[in-house]
């Protein structure tokens, strides 16, 4: 009886996380930030929560602090992997992008990408700047 009253409460909090946790969650923030509120997000956060919500007001932040170049910019809104932009707009661009080797040769450190939502992507940056994809 005990045990079957611990699963339901887990059960029922969980419920409650699903339905609320979208809109409160600390690491996807909602568009109901103040600009302050963002503005103490660090960088790392505030891509992160980009990726998955592309509300107004976290881009605007984004923008304010110049995180991204315009070319950058184009391919985040165009969701595609471009020559020269950095490894942070790559995983902003195409999100559920996986790293999937990391080599380190003469104080260059090359990472090997996958993305494999419509067709399979291939990508290769070094230093933290696509190089190369396919």
């Amino acid at each position: 009886m005990r045990r079957m009253r611990l699963l339901t409460g887990l059960f029922a909090g969980l419920m409650f996380w699903c339905i609320t946790g979208c809109n409160t969650s600390p690491l996807y923030p909602s568009t109901q930030l103040s600009p302050d509120d963002l503005a103490g997000m660090p960088n790392h956060r505030l891509c992160e929560a980009y990726t998955w919500n592309r509300a107004p007001n976290l881009r605007a932040e984004l923008q304010r602090r110049g995180t991204f170049t315009e070319q950058e910019w184009q391919a985040i809104d165009t969701g595609q992997a471009v020559m020269g932009i950095s490894e942070v707009a790559l995983m902003v661009a195409l999100p559920g992008i996986t790293r999937t080797r990391t080599l380190r040769s003469s104080g260059v450190v090359t990472n090997e990408w996958f993305f494999a939502r419509v067709t399979a992507l291939r990508v290769r940056t070094e230093n933290g700047v696509v190089v190369w994809f396919e």
